[in-house]
């Protein structure tokens, strides 16, 4: 039956969309992480980027970070909406499929107009239900890199009392020069 087509074209276009799909993820995500990290950053160092007076210089670079981050969500949204639309396409071609066949077994008396009619709406119903399923899949698989950088943070080792020391000695330092030099 027709009907049966549905989970296995399912499984072939997720077999053949997926790296698609995973390469525009991984780029959007990592886009985003990078422009979170360069805000922490600038925050962290204000006090030295206004005291280099480098505000613009760090201004653009936000800027286009941000359009970096902007550009990899607007491919990652085009990807999934045309996604999200295979089931539709599915959906559309198998009531073309059957339109040509149980019409042609209406008109020739074999099967009553209203079980036609009803096997329409029931390919229509069955392919809107395989849409939703395919969109809970396609959210499933929208975690899968933060899921990954969350394996990798949970399994690296603890430093952070002496990442803390080096940064406070690197502060201490980069002031001990600032203030140097204006003393000159």
């Amino acid at each position: 039956s027709i009907a049966f087509v549905f989970p296995v074209l399912a499984l072939v276009f997720l077999y053949f969309r997926h790296p698609v799909t995973q390469m525009c993820l991984e780029v959007a995500y990592d886009k985003a992480n990078e422009f979170i990290m360069q805000i922490q950053e600038t925050v962290r160092c204000y006090r030295l980027i206004a005291a280099f007076k480098k505000r613009s210089m760090f201004v653009i670079k936000l800027l286009n970070m941000s359009q970096a981050k902007n550009t990899g969500q607007r491919l990652l949204n085009v990807v999934v909406l045309n996604n999200t639309y295979y089931a539709k396409w599915v959906g559309a071609i198998a009531v073309a499929m059957y339109t040509v066949k149980g019409g042609a077994e209406v008109i020739g008396g074999g099967s009553p107009l209203g079980i036609f009619l009803a096997n329409i709406l029931l390919f229509e119903s069955y392919a809107g239900a395989w849409g939703v399923i395919y969109e809970q899949i396609l959210a499933i698989q929208d975690t899968f890199p933060a899921l990954e950088h969350l394996m990798v943070m949970l399994n690296m080792p603890i430093d952070l009392t002496q990442k803390r020391q080096i940064d406070f000695t690197n502060l201490q330092n980069t002031c001990a020069d600032f203030e140097g030099n204006q003393q000159d």
